[in-house]
């Protein structure tokens, strides 16, 4: 379908804008000029010829006309208006007359399809944007008489492989190359004097550039992520190198910076990864924050005299950087300045110099000495971080500050002096100094923070000053040759992990202040002997002395009320334990382990014993479950094995999983009335259990309930009761189970494989109902069908009474009667 019509021009509102059915136009005689968004958004407008007589091509006139693939524009014609093609994407090639002296702003932006097109030499002004975004475009030439490459004129023309630039051009506009990712080389006339922000943006194809004399500025990303080029010469008028000019040219293997830039700005050369050598020059005084990051080849630079300030991050990632010398006049080394210098092995820092600031040199993994002025008061955070070659440092008098992780992982370090102003030692202060021997807390000190001296694993003794009120969180973590340390009577507070993995250390007194032991406190200290923990701690905490492998005896406080999971959980040593009366709850796996325990008592206040709160207490002979208990938490006496009798309280509904699995020598054992249900492996394992009595209230038994149970011989389960997968297996002394005639689970007894000697009994103390003797049972059938087998596998009837005495076993035989 087709649309045409007729533009006759004789009215400045004549338009057809948006006119997205519109495929032809028909000029009148006598258009001279094309409106302002005449044919705007005519998207299935395909081809156009404009008449000899036009002069002016107006604003926006063709914009957007994306099925627009060719069009004519008559030698008349002064000036392409702004935006006039812009969006034209189909456009592949256009014509411009010798007439044109104007492009406008904006005029061919977008036109992506266009691969060529040529300037005439009379065309003096190229709009901003004026051939944005044409990514096809691979050559184009720009007419002499043209003096400013406008911003972001050749933005995106990322197929533009050369470019000529007469010599009439005397400014390169912001972004002017932007993107333009195929360009390989160009050449900037001598008449260039400014060179705007961005200018080569991205232009990752260009190898080598020449910059004349004229220019003075080396702008904001001039050159950012050209990361093939390898050379480049910069001017000596130039006295500015801007904000990132050169970031990112990863391929720059050389430059030399003039003797008259004063001023290298941020991120000036950062990731000039192939950067082997620079020198700065004698008038510079600043260099910005990550001026040389990541230059990772650089091996040597020269600071200048006149240098007061290194900024953030300056050298960062300077990993073949071996050596550099700070100039007398610097007073300010930032943040970061010489972070993953990994090369480095030897830095002095000037006298000014107050403030070593955060992570300066983490990561200089090579540096084996440093020298702190005396003026420094203070270590920022992570300052020396990782410098795992530093094997001595002092630190001067005025210090009064060692920031969190200040000396982190200076593993080779083996002593330090903390001086006597220092008031705080910082989170992970000297966390990982695994070299490390002694160290001096100074008196001032009133709190070791979090992870302080963590992983110190050789340090042996150490002194806390009598000032410390609080040991923080995994404060000495994993020093695991300390053998003894007193805590001063002013702490109120051992944090969380605070000797975990202290595994030298052999005694230790907590102070009577002390209200609370942090989670797994003591954890792991496997040479710890004896402990007496203060009247004012009223909870044992989670693992607080789990793994103190060493400790035979523990007194726990009246105050205690609760003990929480884990508390001394693989004490192997621990025989004898006394549980305040007061204590509620007992956690899981509370004592798990503890293999030498003996005896315990539980107080009766305590109402519910955790999971595994005595698993694998493989010594403990007798212990008294509370009344008051209500729960027994699964694996509770999990593998007690030399536990013989044990009463459960009448106030428990449920015998949880594996509650007293694997207690070989358990003989007895009442469950009362109230149980309810009886778990998953409950018993599984007691072979030296011979008789139980099921009470008529449990309704289910877990799946392996009593498998293994190999010396019981006698068993009466209750009314209705649901029996789990393999509860009996390998019950091999049991001949006889009894259960009521209305359990309607009975025949499933007989799944599990019994000993071939079993007989199923359907109604205790009533006439005798014997359903049948088996040598082995596979699959019997269900309750209305089944019949005995004789030993050939014919079916045959039921057993008559006087049958039954004849064929059943007479030691089976004995075992019915006292059912009956």
């Amino acid at each position: 379908m087709t649309k045409t019509a007729v533009y006759t021009g004789t009215d400045e509102t004549e338009s057809f804008e948006n006119d997205t059915e519109l495929t032809e136009v028909i000029f009148a005689q006598g258009v001279t000029s094309i409106a302002n968004e005449t044919f705007y958004g005519c998207s299935s407008l395909t081809a156009i010829t404009i008449p000899n007589g036009v002069t002016t091509i107006g604003e926006w006139a063709f914009h957007g006309c994306s099925s627009l693939t060719a069009i004519t524009i008559p030698d008349g014609v002064t000036t392409i208006g702004e935006y006039a093609f812009r969006g034209c994407s189909s456009l592949t090639a256009i014509t411009i007359p010798d007439s044109v002296t104007s492009i406008g702003e904006s005029a061919f932006s977008g036109c992506s399809s266009l691969t060529a097109i040529i300037i005439p030499d009379e065309v003096m002004t190229i709009g901003e944007r004026a051939f944005y975004g044409c990514s096809s475009l691979t050559a184009i030439t720009i007419p002499i008489g043209v003096t400013t490459i406008c911003e972001s004129a050749f933005h995106g023309c990322s197929s533009l492989t050369a470019i000529t630039i007469p010599d009439g051009v005397r400014t390169i506009g912001q972004d002017a190359f932007y993107g333009c990712s195929s360009l390989t080389a160009i050449t900037i006339p001598e008449r260039v004097a400014t060179i705007g922000e961005g200018a080569f943006y991205k232009c990752s194809s260009l190898t080598a550039i020449t910059i004349l004399d004229r220019v003075t500025t080396i702008s904001e990303h001039t050159f950012y992520e050209c990361s093939s080029l390898t050379a480049i010469i910069i001017p000596d008028g130039v006295t500015t190198i801007g904000e990132s000019a050169f970031c990112g040219c990863s391929s720059l293997t050389a430059i030399t910076i003039p003797d008259g830039v004063t001023t290298i700005g941020e991120r000036a050369f950062y990731g000039c990864s192939s950067l082997t050598a620079i020198t700065i020059p004698d008038g510079v005084t600043t260099i910005g924050d990550g001026a040389f990051y990541g230059c990772s080849s650089l091996t040597a630079i020269t600071i200048p005299d006149g240098v007061t300030t290194i900024g953030e991050g300056a050298f960062n990632g300077c990993s073949s950087l071996t050596a550099i010398t700070i100039p007398i006049g610097v007073t300010t080394i930032s943040i970061g300045a010489f972070q993953g210098c990994s090369s480095l092995t030897a830095i002095t820092i000037p006298d000014g110099v107050t403030t070593i600031a955060k992570g300066v040199f983490k990561g200089c993994s090579s540096l084996t000495a440093i020298t702190i002025p005396d003026g420094v008061t203070e270590i920022g955070e992570g300052a020396f971080n990782g410098c795992s070659s530093l094997t001595a440092i002092t630190i001067p008098d005025g210090v009064t500050l060692i920031g969190d992780g200040a000396f982190y992982g200076c593993s080779s370090l083996t002593a330090i002096t903390i001086p006597d102003g220092v008031t705080t030692i910082g989170d992970g202060a000297f966390y990982g100094w695994s070299s490390l021997t002694a160290i001096t807390i100074p008196g001032g000190v009133t709190m070791i923070d979090d992870y302080a001296f963590r992983g110190c694993s050789s340090l042996t003794a150490i002194t806390i000053p009598d000032g410390v009120t609080t040991i923080g969180d995994a404060a000495f973590m994993e020093c695991s040759s300390l053998t003894a340390i007193t805590i001063p009577d002013v702490v109120t507070t051992i944090g969380i992990g605070a000797f975990l993995g202290c595994s030298s250390l052999t005694a230790i007194t907590i102070p009577d202040g002390v209200t609370t032991i942090g989670d797994g406190a003591f954890r792991d200290c496997s040479s710890l002997t004896a402990i007496t923990i203060p009247d004012g701690v009223t909870s044992i905490s989670l693992a607080a002395f789990s793994g103190c492998s060493s400790l035979t005896a523990i007194t726990i406080p009246d105050g205690v009320t609760k003990i929480g999971e884990e508390a001394f959980q693989d004490c192997s040593s621990l025989t004898a334990i006394t549980i305040p009366i007061g204590v509620t709850t007992i956690g899981e796996c509370a004592f798990y382990g503890c293999s030498s325990l003996t005896a315990i008592t539980i107080p009766d206040g305590v109402t519910m014993i955790g999971e595994g709160a005595f698993q694998d207490c493989s010594s403990l002979t007798a212990i008294t479950i509370p009344i008051g208990v209500t729960t027994i938490g699964d694996g509770a006496f999990y593998g007690c094995s030399s536990l013989t009798a044990i009463t459960i309280p009448d106030r428990v509904t449920t015998i949880g999983d594996g509650a007293f699995s694997g207690c070989s020598s358990l003989t007895a054992i009442t469950i009362p009335d109230g149980v309810t249900m009886i778990g998953n492996q409950a018993l599984r394992g007691c072979s030296s259990l011979t008789a139980i009595t099921i009470p008529d209230g449990v309704t289910e038994i877990g799946d392996e309930a009593f498998s293994n149970c190999s010396a019981l011989t006698k068993l009466i389960l209750s009314p209705a009761v649901s029996i789990g997968e393999d509860c009996f297996l390998n019950c091999t002394a049991l001949i006889a189970a009894a259960a009521d005639r209305n359990m309607p689970t009975v025949e499933d007894l007989l799944h599990y494989r019994w000993h071939r000697n079993v007989a199923v009994i359907e109604r205790v103390n009533a006439l005798l109902c014997l359903k049948g003797t088996w040598d082995h049972v596979e699959d019997p059938p269900r309750r209305s069908a089944r019949k005995r087998k004789r030993t050939d596998g014919v079916e045959a009837p039921p057993l008559r009474e006087s049958e039954a005495r004849e064929k059943i076993p007479k030691v089976l035989w004995r075992v019915i009667l006292e059912f009956l």
